[in-house]
């Protein structure tokens, strides 16, 4: 009896504590984490993880924007919205939900930093990751998870109304700095989104545009600098482009999505779309489309509020899943990469957070926009300016107080401060000489033009030295988002400030006799058509656009220029755009490779024994080397200029297949 009660109550025991062993195994399992929210597992296994949880509608979701800048997230599962911004100069002032009007923010004043074009005249990749690290670090603070851009589309006419967003004609060029701009930013964890891809060479009718380019200069011209993002940046979006190429939209190609960019290149992120680039769903289901954005209203010229059901990617895009006319897998895909990006941004707890518009972040911009900005003309040792010997100093055109960083489209910023170019020098050469100004030409279609120029020639005749401010201020038609410039020729009447100052006299010595070129900086100017650039006969100093903004504009450009690093002196290879001349290739952009001092002349058109496009390396004549490059504009092959570059005691280098190592190791003077 006795043994019986002892096992009775043994038994009793096992049971109660394999309850409570049960019990506490289930409460254990119950307070663990899901896959897709433990950040110690693997991106892909969070990725597959969250993927199995969701339905089709949270899937579709997730692939159409929700607001003006925005992507729907999972609230059920906890996943949160993914926010983007436009860039690549910084981060652009909050919007309204869904206007395109500025939500009123108080705390959204960022930092001004030179515009790409300022950049890739640096040449040097290092402030391109710098430039990258800063822009992150400010749109990691602003809680952007993609900055839209940077854009690296090759330009292939001086026109283009966004070339001072793009890093030059230069595909070699474009490709170097690209990368460590996009490691620079991602290293916030924030997504850098390069743009346009592809063949966006035009503003003007940008939405019908069809390209018509054979492959060669495709792969050669305009993809470089894209897929060196991808190779070599790891970018992890790419945004598509409004024009048309094999009679598909650039944000729905089969042949640039799909087969090249995914397939090929093996890209694993996100395919965006531009704003109001989404034109078909079946095409954008199938063609690698994967999040659509703006569609009905793209900020400039069309508008329709809370379309976003609407959309391609959409309730339709739903509807064809439903009755299976498109597989599950395809939105399936979609989905899978966007759940990846926001596993690397808005889900990583890891990524740091940031910082907004401090003082370092000015000083950076300020010394990006010192390599960018090139002397192009110092006849007589005019430069640099002594601060302290008193003269009277006549400041002459618009731009010189004009703002820069409110207009340009969707690249516009509401910056922290900004110092105009009249400020900066009335701060740098006062008290010692006496700065006057006058407009000389406005862009404001009632001021009498010739009373403004009457006005300058009247003061310049009173000055000792003369600065000229002029090149393109953002207006339409000039460098400015949606429409391409009409003409080479500078705006409103600047050109007859030439003829106009023949009175000036004997002072400026009958011609330009010093010239700076600060370009394409986003505080700095929306540079003028170089060819334009000396003809502006009797001004001493010309500024091609303006030089101010909010990393202070420093006139040491013109008084201490290379000693202080203020500027680069004047040599044609640093500047990523080339002007059309005469003496050279007909063309008016064309790639180049450069390593040393080049000079550039015209060679037969019907090419030599190679034909034209080969590369002719380590033919050696002397202390010469010739290289022959391909030059073609949209559509065929026109002009073959050959480069013959000039190093003594060296020999010219071939250009290794790695973009990077084969950037160059001293700085041109």
């Amino acid at each position: 009896m006795k043994r019986t009660q002892l096992i009775s109550a043994f038994l009793s025991l096992a049971a109660l504590w394999g309850v409570q062993t049960g019990s506490a195994a289930a409460q254990s399992a119950a307070n663990a984490k899901p896959a897709y929210l433990d950040a110690r597992c693997p991106v892909e296994e969070r990725v597959e993880d969250a993927l199995a949880r969701m339905t089709l509608e949270e899937k579709v979701a997730l692939c159409h924007a929700q607001s003006k800048f925005s992507s729907a997230g999972v609230p059920r599962l906890g996943i949160p919205e993914m926010w983007m911004s436009d860039g690549p100069h910084c981060i652009r002032a909050e919007k309204l939900w869904d206007e395109w009007d500025d939500a009123g923010w108080t705390s959204d004043s960022c930092t001004a930093f030179p515009a790409l074009t300022c950049l890739a005249a640096t040449w040097n990749p290092t402030l391109a990751d710098t430039y990258g690290q800063a822009v992150g670090e400010e749109a990691r603070y602003r809680n952007k998870a993609v900055l839209l851009g940077p854009g690296v589309n090759i330009y292939r006419t001086p026109l283009n109304g966004r070339n001072f967003e793009y890093m030059g004609e230069d595909p070699f060029l474009a490709s170097a700095m690209v990368v460590p701009y996009i490691q620079g930013v991602q290293r916030n964890g924030v997504a850098a989104c390069v743009k346009h891809f592809a063949v966006n060479d035009q503003e003007t009718d940008r939405f019908n545009v069809e390209v018509k380019i054979d492959d060669r200069t495709l792969h050669e011209i305009h993809l470089p600098a894209f897929k060196a993002a991808v190779h070599d940046g790891g970018v992890w979006a790419v945004m598509g482009s409004y024009s048309i190429y094999k009679g598909q939209h650039c944000c729905h190609n089969q042949y640039l999505l799909r087969d090249l960019l995914k397939r090929d290149w093996g890209f694993d992120g996100v395919v965006i779309s531009d704003w109001g680039g989404t034109h078909d769903t079946r095409e954008a289901a199938l063609n690698g489309l994967d999040m659509e954005m703006g569609s009905w209203t793209n900020g400039l010229t069309l508008s329709w509020s809370n379309a976003y059901n609407e959309y391609f990617l959409a309730d339709p895009f739903l509807e064809l899943l439903r009755s299976k006319e498109i597989d599950e897998e395809i939105v399936n895909d979609k989905a899978r990469r966007i759940l990846r990006l926001m596993f690397r941004t808005t889900m990583n707890p890891d990524r740091p957070y940031g910082s907004f518009a401090t003082k370092e972040h000015a000083l950076i911009g300020r010394k990006i926009a010192q390599e960018g900005i090139v002397l192009l003309k110092n006849q007589d040792n005019l430069l640099p300016l002594d601060p302290k010997q008193p003269r009277r100093i006549f400041v002459v055109g618009d731009n010189a107080k004009k703002m820069m960083t409110l207009g340009g489209g969707s690249s516009e910023l509401k910056v922290k401060y900004e110092i105009s170019p009249l400020q900066g020098i009335e701060n740098y050469f006062s008290p010692a000489s006496q700065v006057t100004y006058a407009e000389g030409y406005s862009s404001v279609p009632t001021q009498n033009r010739h009373a403004l120029l009457l006005e300058a020639v009247d003061a310049a005749r009173k000055a000792d030295v003369v600065i000229f401010v002029g090149g393109l201020n953002k207006n339409e038609n000039q460098d400015c988002e949606g429409a391409d410039r009409r003409s080479l020729n500078l705006p409103y009447g600047q050109d007859e400030l030439q003829p106009s100052s023949d009175a000036v006299g004997e002072r400026s010595a009958g011609h330009c006799r010093g010239m700076v070129r600060r370009y394409g900086s986003r505080q700095c100017d929306r540079f003028g058509a170089r060819r334009r650039s000396e003809s502006f006969g009797q001004i001493a100093v010309h500024l091609s656009g303006t030089a101010g903004g909010q990393s202070g504009y420093r006139p040491g450009c013109l008084s201490r220029g290379r000693q202080t690093g203020g500027i680069q002196r004047g040599d044609f290879c640093r500047i990523p755009l080339e002007r059309p001349r005469t003496d050279q290739a007909a063309l008016l952009f064309r790639p180049r490779i450069e390593l040393y001092h080049l000079r550039i002349r015209q060679s037969d058109r019907r090419g030599q024994a190679n034909g034209p496009g080969r590369n002719n390396h380590r033919q050696r004549a002397g202390e010469k080397h010739r290289f022959a490059c391909r030059c073609r504009n949209r559509t065929t092959l026109r002009q073959r200029p050959e480069i013959v570059a000039s190093a003594p005691g060296q020999r010219a280098q071939r250009f290794p297949q790695n973009h990077a190592a084969a950037m160059p190791k001293k700085r041109l003077t």
